[in-house]
């Protein structure tokens, strides 16, 4: 057995069917049987706050060595106040989300509704390779304030945060730039990142690291607004 299947083993308390998958992006490993992973998430609570919070070093560690985790036949009981993904347009359709990562230390955990299928995947990619397909796209007709925006998006002084001026910066390529996080997955190597399809026959959480500088997720417009993801958020 390796240490990398004994350390997933060990932190979720269940075994295995196979050894975990190398992703372009992450690994991920496969349950022998459906597997509620919420008391071995929620491992040590952070006493002293106003809100359960908890800490799981070994999750953490795990999650900041690959970047994202993907656990098949694994599901939790996620905080019904912390719904994802379900802003909409005017039209109904779901808002495409640029490339950024949670203002988070600690990792995020995502699952879907059970027994639903979410149209809108979930992206995920490097934070330099982002910077490097942003370079890439096509300015022509764009306005002097988006170009801004992309020569910022291009620096190392882009962190992709939503908190702070970054926030306004994202919202300025969310409406003014449409196919944004389509265009730039587009535009990066298929070896350096990773499309999550949200299908209704599987049981599947994902935990995505919060790392400054490391991964970044996002999602391209989308097809219904009732598309409903729930996390949870785990510290180190």
């Amino acid at each position: 057995m390796s240490e990398l299947k004994d350390c997933v083993e060990s932190i979720f308390e269940a075994k295995l069917a196979r050894e975990p998958v190398y992703l372009p992006v992450g690994i991920s490993a496969v349950f022998q049987n459906v597997v509620d992973i919420s008391a071995t998430t929620r491992k040590f609570r952070i006493e002293g706050s106003t809100q359960s919070k908890f800490r799981n070093p070994g999750l953490c560690a795990l999650t900041e060595e690959f970047g994202v985790v993907s656990l098949v036949n694994a599901y939790m009981w996620a905080s019904s106040n912390l719904e994802l993904s379900g802003s909409a347009s005017d039209d109904g359709l779901l808002m495409q989300d640029p490339f950024h990562r949670d203002p988070f230390e600690g990792v995020t955990l995502i699952q879907k509704s059970r027994d639903f299928r979410r149209k809108v995947p979930t992206d995920y990619a490097f934070a330099d390779d982002v910077r490097k397909a942003v370079a890439q796209l096509d300015r022509a007709n764009l306005s002097g304030e988006v170009c801004a925006v992309l020569d910022f998006m291009q620096s190392k002084d882009c962190l992709f945060s939503l908190e702070g001026p970054e926030l306004g910066l994202n919202e300025t390529i969310q409406t003014s730039m449409p196919d944004f996080s389509e265009l730039v997955f587009g535009l990066m190597p298929d070896d350096r990142k990773l499309r999550k399809h949200w299908t209704s026959d599987i049981n599947e959480v994902v935990i995505h690291s919060n790392r400054p500088d490391f991964i970044v997720h996002g999602r391209p417009t989308g097809h219904a607004g009732k598309n409903r993801l729930v996390g949870m958020l785990i510290e180190p």
